[in-house]
């Protein structure tokens, strides 16, 4: 594993620790380890600052911004799971609008990241819900997801923010 991806997974583990912590894993340790091996995979793609903690204990909802013509924000969330047939959003998560971009990013037996697809929140909002995990998620077919080259055109188009 990446040693910036270790040390951020290892900083939300100590920051997330208790027994208020709510993961998909059971192992909560493993579970900060697999999603920053996502986070670093679209951070070293596509060129975004690895995530950093920004609040007491979490990230605010997104991992990464991407600033698009005419004002238009795009805040990211990397969802990095084991088994990559489908992308998992929790009800509570989509609610709160934190991010309007999710990512899915497999992660493999050898720890290595496979960006898989992409959706807007919007859409995944309208995805059906199933009882995954700790409770009600939206849910897409990984098959079913926006391909990354459609996202790979909005980064082309993406400005520099001052």
């Amino acid at each position: 594993m990446n040693p910036e991806a270790l040390r951020l997974a290892h900083a939300r583990n100590d920051t997330h620790g208790g027994p208020g912590l709510t993961t998909y894993q059971r192992n909560p340790a493993r579970a900060h380890e697999i999603g920053a091996i996502g986070e670093y995979a679209i951070a070293k793609r596509y060129g975004f600052p690895m995530p950093r903690l920004r609040a007491s204990g979490g990230d605010d909802g997104w991992d990464f911004l991407m600033y698009l013509p005419h004002g238009i924000v795009m805040r990211i969330d990397a969802k990095t799971f084991r088994n990559p047939n489908k992308l998992l959003v929790r009800v509570d998560t989509v609610k709160k609008a934190a991010s309007n971009v999710y990512i899915m990013v497999h992660c493999d037996a050898r720890d290595c990241a496979h960006i898989i697809g992409w959706e807007f929140r919007s859409v995944v909002a309208r995805a059906p819900i199933g009882n995954f995990a700790l409770g009600p998620n939206h849910f897409i077919a990984s098959n079913r997801l926006r391909p990354m080259c459609d996202f790979d055109r909005l980064h082309a188009m993406r400005i520099e923010h001052v």
